[in-house]
């Protein structure tokens, strides 16, 4: 499987989670706490990991690709949506818990990506590792190098997150439905990779979440 980062920046100890498409939900979920509708199914809610917990501590890198939950005008977003609305925005209680993780934290969104940004190429959502896994591996190998955390950098400071006041009610599935349909294969294993596969699919999601990376010795 295609991995970019040089192996002895793997093995420093720090989490890298990542997510693709429907894995891009579990992420956000993950670290902005989730919970509510989506479709026929109510989602139990969740609590956003800790920025000051022993896991929270150790991320250094968050990457979220093509996700439906893409929410405008965020400082961690990246390419041409950034002021774009997917079809489930986050909620403010959402934005407010992202905002801790901002350091750390990309949402990569194509202004013509349907998923992430009501566009009209579904190509634009498939093919986010052929484009741009180099440029992402660049910036995660940064924050590696320099041992970018969240409390190395500190939580205060001035707010910068947009509030939503338009967005709707309705929040995306859990992981377990978020998968269901979706063939193995379709996911990154945590125990061969740390970041995402340069990959020709088209369907379903990817995801690597809070893989713990061994330290190097």
């Amino acid at each position: 499987m295609y991995n970019p980062i040089p192996k002895k920046l793997r093995l420093r100890g720090h989490t890298l989670p990542y997510g693709y498409s429907q894995g891009a939900y579990v992420v956000g979920d993950i670290f902005a706490g989730g919970g509510g509708t989506f479709g026929d199914y109510v989602q139990d809610s969740n609590q956003g990991l800790d920025v000051t917990s022993a896991a929270g501590k150790r991320v250094a890198a968050v990457i979220m690709w093509g996700l439906k939950r893409h929410t405008a005008s965020q400082p961690y977003n990246k390419f041409s949506s950034a002021e774009k609305n997917g079809s489930y925005p986050c909620l403010n209680k959402e934005l407010e818990a992202l905002e801790k993780w901002k350091s750390v934290l990309i949402d990569y969104c194509v202004v013509t990506d349907p998923n992430c940004a009501g566009g009209n190429v579904n190509e634009d959502h498939w093919n986010y590792f052929e484009l741009y896994s180099e440029e992402a591996a660049k910036w995660v190998t940064s924050q590696v190098e320099g041992n970018v955390t969240v409390t190395s950098l500190g939580t205060s400071g001035s707010s910068s997150v947009i509030n939503i006041s338009t967005q709707t009610t309705t929040l995306p599935s859990t992981a377990a439905t978020a998968m269901s349909g979706t063939s193995p294969s379709s996911f990154g294993s945590a125990a061969s990779t740390s970041y995402p596969v340069k990959s020709s699919g088209t369907g379903g999601g990817r995801i690597v979440s809070c893989l713990y990376l061994k330290r190097f010795l």
